[in-house]
């Protein structure tokens, strides 16, 4: 239950990083990073530096898990 809330929380932290991508392809990439499921909609070959780190955080945080990453760092 956590998982979507960190991932709109990190959709917010994204928003200054790309201003003319999309929402909906945004969302898109982060939810499907966060759950490792491997779709895209073309989106990645755009993304800046701070874009592609994040969806590495997208896919790092889905792949461990939230609560472990919260348990780790606390």
């Amino acid at each position: 239950m956590l998982g979507p809330v960190v991932v709109v929380m990190g959709l917010f932290l994204w928003l200054p990083t790309q201003p003319g991508l999309p929402f909906v392809n945004r969302t898109f990439e982060a939810f499907s990073a966060f759950g490792m499921v491997g779709l895209s909609m073309n989106t990645t070959p755009r993304l800046n530096e701070a874009g592609q780190l994040i969806v590495i955080v997208f896919m790092y945080l889905g792949r461990t898990g939230p609560l472990t990453f919260a348990i780790v760092i606390g």
